[in-house]
């Protein structure tokens, strides 16, 4: 790509940002929606997409709630509105070979969700190798 040569300069000429309260969702009008914010996690975890940061997101939440489980060959797979055996539905779920992870998105939402469903679910699809972990977001 080849730049004006004034473009730097005039670059400095701008103000210098001022602290942005708002949210990208929010400047583009997005309502604050579960399903539109499990969507972006789900594309940002997932370490086969685009976006060009393979593990690192996805292994980053990880390391907070366990560093054993981070292992660079694992398969992943990110589902998002996961049915569970009791027709309720989790936001996120990520299996590895090593590790399942529930994750509930509450945006503006009561926590009121069927908690014990969920971890049924969840233990339902690890086999005796897996750890499940149930994560709550806000």
């Amino acid at each position: 790509m080849v730049l004006n040569e004034n473009f730097l300069s005039d670059l400095e000429k701008l103000p210098p940002p001022k602290n942005q309260q708002q949210t990208f969702m929010e400047i583009a009008g997005y309502p604050h929606s579960e399903n539109i914010c499990s969507k972006i996690l789900q594309f940002y975890l997932t370490p086969t997409n685009e976006h060009g940061f393979g593990r690192l997101l996805l292994d980053s939440l990880v390391m907070l709630i366990d560093r054993e489980l981070v292992t660079d060959k694992q398969n992943i797979e990110v589902w998002r509105e996961v049915r569970t055996s009791g027709n309720k539905r989790i936001d996120l779920v990520i299996v590895s070979d090593n590790y399942i992870i529930g994750i509930e998105n509450k945006v503006l939402a009561k926590v009121n969700n069927p908690f014990c469903d969920y971890t049924t679910y969840l233990r339902s699809l690890s086999k005796s190798s897996k750890k499940s972990i149930k994560y709550y977001c806000r």
